[in-house]
């Protein structure tokens, strides 16, 4: 039963290892899709230029979310400052519910 309660509060090398990948992955669609609108250059945003706050509010929330989250599952994993974790939480769901919002505003809307 020791070991067991050990190995989480360490845990799993392969859980760190996709969590360390999604971090890689999560850093390099942020730097390719969200990095160039982050300006206030018209020609940088293209169709999106009139509706540019609701994309950066997306951008705001879907990085906090994209960011907390492999943290969030590392401290729930490994049972570590679990008071951290819940909060965390509530860091992913809250950005995440905003970012989709504003997803739904950022769309082009055909006009009969």
């Amino acid at each position: 039963m020791i070991a067991t309660t050990e190995r989480l509060r360490r845990g799993s090398p392969a859980a760190f290892g996709l969590l360390t990948l999604a971090m890689l992955a999560a850093t390099l669609f942020w730097l390719g899709a969200a990095m160039p609108y982050l300006t206030s250059r018209q020609e940088a945003f293209g169709q999106f230029w009139d509706r540019r706050y609701p994309l950066w509010t997306h951008i705001f929330g879907g990085t906090l979310a994209m960011f907390s989250g492999p943290v969030q599952i590392w401290l729930g994993e490994t049972r570590q400052r679990l008071a951290l974790h819940r909060s965390l939480g509530f860091t992913y769901v809250a950005p995440l519910a905003s970012a989709y919002d504003m997803a739904q505003a950022t769309i082009p809307r055909k006009c009969d």
